[in-house]
């Protein structure tokens, strides 16, 4: 996680999605990790699995037989930006574990609470990705994270 915190996959099966267009599909292979505020989906899995990817600025499209996967909501980083799509899922369970287990977004959280479940990126993109989540954000500012700036530090040659 983006936090350092060390995780356990429960379980790998199918899980079947929609997307806000309405495409319906199936992603096999997919790690259910309990706590966790969103699924990560490889690209280069995606080719492995057979689509065919397409894009350019404005997203990346994976398309196979009639399923179209769509990531063009844009989420900026120091580095660039990160191209995200969302999914519903349509199944309750994968693997034989309830999505139960998985992370349940509170409502209303504090930026710094926001900051720590979405990975420990900078207050803008913590804030856009919060709203998208459907997060309201209470007031005030992110504070200096103790673990961003170790993050950050160089290490001293030796």
């Amino acid at each position: 996680m983006g936090n350092g915190a060390k995780v356990a996959t429960k379980a790998i099966g199918k899980i079947p999605f929609k997307t806000n267009d309405g495409t319906e599909g199936v992603i096999s292979g997919v790690h259910l990790i309990p706590g966790a505020p969103f699924t990560l989906i490889s690209g280069t899995k995606l080719l492995t699995l057979g689509y065919k990817m397409s894009g350019d600025k404005n997203g990346l499209r994976y398309t196979k037989g009639g399923h179209k996967l769509k990531f063009n909501m844009k989420v900026k980083s120091p580095k660039g930006m990160l191209l995200c799509a969302r999914l519903t899922h349509t199944a309750d369970e994968v693997g034989g574990v309830a999505n139960t287990t998985q992370y349940k977004p509170t409502k209303t959280v504090s930026i710094v609470k926001a900051h720590d479940k979405l990975g420990h990126m900078d207050e803008e993109a913590t804030r856009k990705t919060a709203k998208q989540l459907g997060w309201t954000i209470t007031r005030g500012t992110l504070p200096k994270c103790e673990s961003c700036a170790k993050g950050k530090a160089k290490q001293k040659k030796v």
